[in-house]
């Protein structure tokens, strides 16, 4: 027995999804198109995970004119040549930083200070170092340690004490210049002094006064998954318009009742979308790029539902599949060009930023 007017277009709506679904599956090129993507992202994460095991920390010096001094450059450099469980690597920019961060190319990162001797004689702590964190990082504390350690190591004990007598990481012993803060210094400088003469560490307690939290993007990772996810996306979308129209041309709804044959032809242009969605999302998974699997599943959803309404504004406007089978290489190199998949060009053309607005895959990124 038929169910009544309003539920009839829903259900046969989603026959015709699953059906375009088991349609689109059975096309090979499809199938491999949609396996690729994760393969590659799980092939790939394998082989950066077998190389260097070290944990990667994103670290630079603020451009500020005349007023660089080489205390700055001195802990860059000794980042970077520091051996352990942490690899600090130089990146041009605070924006790198920030970017390689919420792509999780790094665990975290730092922004010296370029006058970070100079704030340091003035007991002026406050933004010498910027850290930025991932929202799931859980070695953030001991990087800080390692950057703190080669900080001081580069000091000398007085200018040391100084810092252990007056800086607010150490509120926590007194007021800065009572004699608890003085004892504590004195009792530094010896710890110092034994230090850098045995080449022993010892443990440091300070506290964060300027951490930022950086979500995930696209980022610039040596395979911008999140990134080709998208345009995969938004390809598939389009193509779906195209084998649209040519149902529609071909007379593939005629059977369907008119009052269901929109709900049926977005449903089968839905099928592909999904799939392609599904595949993104293993990709992310695939890659270790998923975060929070919840916001991430969210995110692609909407992205998804823009896509499919995109795509069948273009079956209104354009209708014939050749014409729309012609806008997909457009598309494609725009959203390649001008979207942040595997470098942001906004930053080296402010221009491009605009244009990488008239893309879909822009704002999923």
């Amino acid at each position: 027995m038929p169910a009544d007017g309003g539920e009839e277009p829903m259900r046969q709506a989603v026959s015709w999804f699953f059906l375009s679904c088991r349609r689109y599956l059975k096309r090979l090129s499809f199938l491999a198109v949609l396996l690729a993507l994760p393969a590659a992202a799980f092939l790939l994460n394998l082989a950066d995970k077998s190389g260097d095991n070290r944990i990667r920390i994103a670290v630079c010096t603020e451009p500020a004119g005349f007023v660089q001094t080489a205390l700055s450059f001195r802990l860059l450099a000794a980042l970077t040549d520091a051996e352990g469980m942490f690899s600090f690597y130089a990146c041009e920019d605070a924006k790198q930083v920030k970017e390689d961060v919420a792509s999780r190319r790094a665990e975290c990162g730092y922004v010296i200070a370029a006058d970070l001797g100079e704030r340091m004689e003035k007991k002026d702590y406050k933004r010498a170092i910027r850290v930025f964190l991932a929202p799931t990082t859980v070695t953030a504390e001991l990087s800080q340690e390692v950057v703190f350690a080669e900080l001081i190591s580069l000091y000398d004990p007085e200018l040391f004490s100084q810092y252990v007598e007056s800086g607010s990481a150490y509120d926590f012993a007194g007021e800065p210049g009572s004699e608890e803060r003085k004892a504590l210094a004195k009792e530094a400088a010896g710890l110092y002094d034994r230090w850098t003469e045995n080449g022993s560490t010892f443990r440091f307690s300070y506290e964060t006064v300027d951490a930022e939290v950086v979500t995930p993007n696209a980022g610039s990772g040596v395979f911008p998954v999140r990134g080709l996810a998208a345009v995969f996306v938004y390809v598939t979308g389009i193509y779906a318009a195209a084998v649209g129209a040519s149902d529609q041309k071909r007379g593939l709804f005629v059977p369907v009742p008119w009052q269901n044959r929109g709900a049926c032809r977005i449903a089968s242009m839905a099928a592909p979308v999904v799939l392609a969605a599904l595949s993104g999302l293993l990709a992310l998974a695939a890659g270790g790029e998923l975060g929070n699997p919840a916001e991430e599943i969210l995110s692609l959803a909407f992205y998804a539902a823009a896509v499919l309404l995109f795509s069948w504004l273009l079956c209104l406007i354009f209708r014939r599949p050749g014409l729309i089978g012609s806008l997909l290489p457009f598309f494609l190199m725009g959203s390649l060009l001008f979207c942040p998949v595997f470098a942001d060009t906004a930053r080296f053309l402010p221009e491009a930023g605009w244009i990488g607005r008239l893309f879909l895959p822009w704002y999923y990124l």
